[in-house]
């Protein structure tokens, strides 16, 4: 609450002939002293009644479930040096979170306590070695022990002839042109560019016969593949925090646009979205089509050995990839059905060999080797074919290398659509004419092909895992801690702006919390109460502390521009004394030097003085109602099940943050 100043006081202040600021400090306080006390109960709750309604009588102004686990460092990871517990997947996910951490080797078992926000019902933990490549497993809140080698598969394809089909049942049939040929031909919009003729020879190969081939292998429609177990229970939780984390379908109503994730990928930045052969036999377990028309898509491959590459420039690299012969992999409506296109289904049912034919394939010639070379590398496209037209808007061939997107992305209608509004498509902060359109990830030591095959940007129309083959892909993750906000207002007829004192707490390992004293949106002296720290503590005034009088509003947003400032956060680390996050913090009061009053956090159905909120969240802006600023925060004061995650959607331009690293 920000006092006023009145006539009064300042006629004080003119006739005195003591120190001028002295004197006008002192009647403000003792106004605000009377003011406070003859304040009655009646007035508080007519105050309160008129902000939030009526409260419940049973609310806890908990936003947290504490609690802990135990967690067997036994992920397939080659040196563990700590595990965590975390919010989500830390794969490609900013909005993953540490709880806490603690240094552990391989196989070492240690129990992590955790305070999560409450609308979690399953966390993450996590092993990490040194390089900063992680592992998760899933668990519920109510889990009391994780092990992550029960959930971990290994590579599915065993290295022995026993495994492989009968090689010489694998033979190609005549190439057909592909949707590229078939425009350069015809000259087709920019296919009648020079670049758009380097497609003239481009030719979809594919094997000959069908039925079982042996070893459990079968030919269908020129795929080969072989029945396999579904995941189990914790890896398909695993896949699904993964994916459902990193490649969102959808934001609101709106298809999210995923593409700068994907651009942030080290693979595509290095390889143009192509791997490395590890001298085994190549193989894809499709484990979701979220597209609705995955009938249209069938994958293929192609290879090339790089030493190919050498002297060549950019552009004659882009015609030799046009050149290279391009093989079936797999047709993807015979891996699900048309009631799970819809609903996100996640599966494992087959797996897809990807024979070596090698480099001068001709018809009618059976498989070179059921492995790969090693070294070689490997390229995917998805042909979308919704009938045999040239100029069909869905037909046509999408690469994990952007530039041999080009043509494609002229398509108008279907591919164009994904481009950016600079180029004449509907996207903000779309596809450029060289983007990919599929990409590779890795996760949990494992190598993953996600797809967009239309016209937008989430790349999770198609996701299959390369299970076998290629050397893995894994990229270091960066995890912040998370951080604990704990709000304060200072009067009892409060605006209720929560921001009169603002800290924040970090963890650091599992026995040290990092406070920082971030705002004050007060004008009374306020001291720290329970802080014995060097800087912060019940000595000196929090204004003090922060560098300024008692007369600014600080890190709290305008305020006319009369008394507001902007400074960095005062930073001090505290050892937890085995208590968690919540204990510690809510030990935290606030005594008001101005009025002689306590302020601690609020107890069970007392209004909200003190409220602790598990993120560092945005907080309200200098004299709004924390009901302006979060909408959805009445209904969580009047009933405390209602919005228990009211604090993730703040109305815009009505709160203020200062991010502390």
């Amino acid at each position: 609450m920000k006092k006023c100043i009145i006539g009064i006081a300042c006629a004080l202040v003119l006739f005195s002939c003591k120190n001028p600021y002295e004197e006008f400090q002192k009647a403000v306080e003792q106004q605000a002293q009377d003011q406070v006390a003859n304040t009655t109960q009646e007035d508080i709750d007519n105050n309160v009644a008129k902000i939030f309604g009526s409260i419940d009588p049973n609310h806890t102004w908990n936003s947290i479930t504490q609690g802990s686990v135990s967690i067997t460092a036994d992920a397939d990871l080659d040196d563990i040096v700590k595990v965590q517990v975390l919010t989500e997947s830390p794969f490609f996910n900013e909005d993953a979170k540490v709880l806490n951490e603690t240094n552990a080797s391989k196989g070492q078992t240690v129990t992590l306590s955790y305070e999560a926000p409450s609308y979690y019902d399953h966390l993450v933990a996590a092993c990490v070695n040194s390089r900063g490549m992680y592992y998760i497993q899933v668990f519920d809140i109510n889990d009391s022990h994780v092990y992550f080698a029960e959930a971990q598969k290994t590579r599915s394809m065993t290295r022995g002839e026993g495994s492989f089909p009968e090689l010489s049942t694998l033979k190609l049939g005549s190439p057909k042109q592909s949707f590229n040929a078939m425009r350069a031909e015809k000259k087709y919009g920019v296919w009648a560019e020079e670049s758009g003729q380097d497609w003239i020879n481009d030719r979809l190969w594919e094997v000959t016969g069908s039925g079982d081939i042996g070893s459990g292998w079968n030919i269908e429609l020129g795929s080969i593949y072989r029945e396999i177990d579904s995941f189990g229970e914790k890896e398909e939780a695993n896949l699904r925090e993964i994916c459902n984390r990193f490649l969102v379908k959808l934001q609101g109503n709106t298809k999210k646009n995923n593409l700068k994730l994907i651009e942030a990928s080290s693979i595509f930045s290095f390889s143009n979205n192509q791997l490395s052969t590890d001298g085994s036999a190549i193989t894809l377990i499709p484990i979701q089509a979220y597209t609705t028309e995955f009938k249209l898509n069938t994958i293929y491959y192609y290879y090339y050995r790089p030493e190919q590459l050498s002297g060549m420039s950019d552009e004659q690299q882009v015609k030799f990839f046009k050149s290279l012969p391009k093989f079936k992999a797999v047709k993807v409506e015979k891996v699900q059905t048309s009631v799970e296109m819809n609903a996100g289904a996640m599966y494992r049912r087959r797996e897809y060999l990807l024979p070596f034919y090698g480099d001068s394939p001709q018809a009618g010639q059976a498989a070179v080797s059921a492995t790969f070379p090693k070294g070689y590398k490997i390229g995917f496209l998805n042909q979308k074919r919704e009938n045999d037209k040239y100029d069909g808007a869905k037909n046509g061939c999408s690469y994990g290398d952007g530039r041999l997107n080009y043509e494609l992305n002229h398509v108008a209608g279907h591919y164009k659509s994904a481009m950016d509004k600079s180029l004449g498509g509907n996207i903000e902060g779309g596809m450029s004419w060289t983007s990919p359109r599929i990409a590779f990830f890795g996760a949990n030591k494992k190598t993953y092909m996600c797809f967009e095959d239309g016209s937008d940007c989430n790349f999770c129309d198609m996701i299959f895992e390369v299970s076998n083959g290629t050397e893995v892909i894994d990229e270091p993750q960066t995890v912040e801690e998370n951080v604990y906000t704990l709000m304060f207002e200072d009067r009892p007829i409060a605006d209720y702006d929560l921001n009169d004192v603002v800290l924040q707490f970090r963890r650091v390992g599992d026995s040290q919390v990092k406070v920082s004293l971030v705002a004050c949106g007060a004008n009374d002296k306020l001291f720290l109460n329970g802080l014995n720290g060097q800087t912060l503590n019940g000595n000196r005034e929090i204004h003090e502390i922060l560098g300024f009088g008692n007369d600014i509003l600080i890190n709290t947003g305008s305020d006319n521009g009369t008394s507001s400032r902007v400074c960095a956060p005062v930073e001090e680390i505290f050892n937890l004394g085995g208590a968690d996050i919540a204990t510690f913090a809510k030990r935290i009061s606030i005594s008001d030097k101005t009025t002689n009053a306590t302020i601690s956090f609020s107890e069970k159905g007392q209004d909200p003085h003190a409220i602790l909120v598990p993120c560092g969240f945005p907080y309200p802006m200098e004299k709004v109602c924390i009901t302006s600023s979060y909408p959805k925060f009445k209904e969580w004061a009047q009933n405390q099940n209602n919005n228990i995650d009211w604090y993730l959607y703040p109305s815009d331009g009505k709160t203020f943050y200062y991010k502390n690293k």
